[in-house]
């Protein structure tokens, strides 16, 4: 019975080619070093054969750059300078484009053939004006080179207003009109990801169902109307969210600006029209004139100052009933009632910041501190005298002096009322030098925490 055994053990240790099984009886494979984690091993590597291959094991070789997760092949061509790919033959150069990572001399006839999602790489300067971008594709990105030398001229695209559309590592030059009054809309989403628009040149985007903007710069100019904004890392000229004097009834939905070092000599009659609480984290605005927030529901400013030399003319109006929280301010702001009613929470109105309010509705301001005008009028806060009625309330803030000799803080319209709850008047450097109140020429003047109602003609403590 000794054959028999022996030869049972002879087929269970080897296959007809006389290699050894793995304990699940398939043959052991061929296995390479993988350093970048891709799915690829390098091309170097002679390769182990094994039935325990190690964790940073795989069973497909010839990754031409082991170092670089991007490298190997099948891998997309992009416009960077390297083989992306691992074949030489096809490396993406300078004054081509790619579709899905394959180059290409026939864009308009790739995007025809194809359904779904699409991405177009851009080498060099490319003028892709008029191109036709079909139903089918669902979605598209227009990429260039990481170091921003690929440049996207274009007049606009025909597409589709379904289609979900991305800018990514691209300088912009052309006029991009996604939107305009009366069109219907042609972007469902649209995704700038390290674009820079040229001086000149400008992106609109018109009732998307959301944009979302990481890293924006530039001299140029982006005009963004859409339900959900996300806006983040922001170095622009020109941003205009929401609307502006040639598009009415835009109000986003959701708005979320974070980390936006500089967006300067905004020219929109309306700057923000928001429903959902937006949020301006991080961001500094300058040089603007005719800026103008309509909140609806609470706006938040965080860590973002706005204003000073070189702004005019910024509004804030109370036709939506809004707040605005932490807006820090350098210059005169201008409250348009508009039948409505604005609080500012918290504000930090300085440098010659003073309030001026205009038509009829109603303003509460709670904590925070002002400071006078440093010109003229020269008052911390004045109404005007247009037969219109506007209701000023002043709650636990910090009033300080406009360094104006003799020019009342509150410069009050008979017509108007005001209460002043536990103010706190500034003292030293910031103490007033003139009356605190003129109510229709009625003086009235006090020190330290004051609380006051000057309405009917007259000021009453209490």
């Amino acid at each position: 019975m000794r054959a028999p055994l022996l030869l049972i053990l002879a087929l269970s240790a080897c296959d007809g080619a006389g290699s050894e099984l793995c304990d699940d009886g398939f043959e052991p494979l061929t296995w390479y070093a993988d350093a970048d984690d891709d799915g690829y091993g390098d091309a170097s590597d002679p390769g182990e054969v094994t039935c325990t291959p190690a964790r940073d094991q795989v069973n497909a070789a010839g990754d031409c750059d082991d170092s670089n997760p991007d490298v190997f092949p099948d891998a997309p061509e992009r416009c960077n300078g390297i083989d992306d790919n691992c074949d030489p033959s096809d490396d993406l150069t300078d004054g081509q484009v790619a579709f899905n990572g394959v180059p290409t001399d026939d864009l308009a006839g790739d995007l025809l053939r194809r359904d779904g999602a699409a991405t177009v790489t851009i080498c060099g300067t490319h003028d892709l004006s008029n191109l036709v971008i079909p139903s089918r594709i669902t979605s598209v990105t227009f990429e260039g080179n990481p170091d921003g030398s690929s440049v996207l001229q274009t007049s606009g695209f025909d597409m589709e207003w379904s289609t979900q559309l991305t800018l990514r590592d691209l300088q912009f030059d052309g006029v991009h009109l996604l939107f305009a009054p009366g069109q219907e809309r042609l972007v469902k989403v649209m995704t700038l990801n390290n674009v820079e628009i040229v001086d000149g040149a400008r992106i609109e985007v018109g009732f998307a169902e959301g944009i979302v903007v990481d890293g924006l710069t530039g001299a140029g100019r982006l005009a963004a109307y859409s339900n959900e904004l996300d806006i983040k890392n922001v170095d622009l000229g020109n941003l205009v969210v929401s609307g502006n004097g040639d598009v009415v009834d835009c109000s986003a939905e959701v708005l979320t600006v974070v980390n936006s070092v500089q967006v300067s000599d905004s020219e929109a009659r309306r700057f923000l029209s928001v429903a959902g609480g937006p949020l301006l984290e991080n961001m500094t605005l300058t040089n603007l004139n005719g800026f103008e927030i309509t909140p609806q529901g609470r706006t938040r400013f965080v860590n973002s100052p706005v204003g000073g030399p070189g702004s005019s003319d910024f509004k804030i109006s109370g036709e939506q009933g809004g707040v605005v929280e932490g807006l820090d301010f350098s210059g005169e702001l201008l409250v348009l009632g508009n039948g409505g009613s604005v609080e500012l929470r918290q504000p930090q109105l300085h440098d010659g910041g003073g309030i001026r309010a205009v038509g009829q509705g109603t303003l509460r301001i709670t904590g925070g501190t002002i400071t006078g005008q440093t010109g003229s009028p020269g008052s911390v806060l004045s109404t005007s005298d247009d037969n219109l009625v506007f209701d000023v309330i002043v709650r636990d803030t910090v009033i300080n002096g406009n360094g104006t000799s003799g020019v009342p803080l509150f410069q009050i319209d008979d017509r108007d009322t005001l209460e002043l709850n536990a103010a706190q008047i500034g003292t030293g450097a910031d103490a007033n030098t003139g009356t605190l109140i003129d109510f229709g020429g009625v003086q009235y003047d006090n020190t330290g925490e004051v609380s006051v109602t000057c309405e009917a003609g007259s000021c009453t403590e209490g």
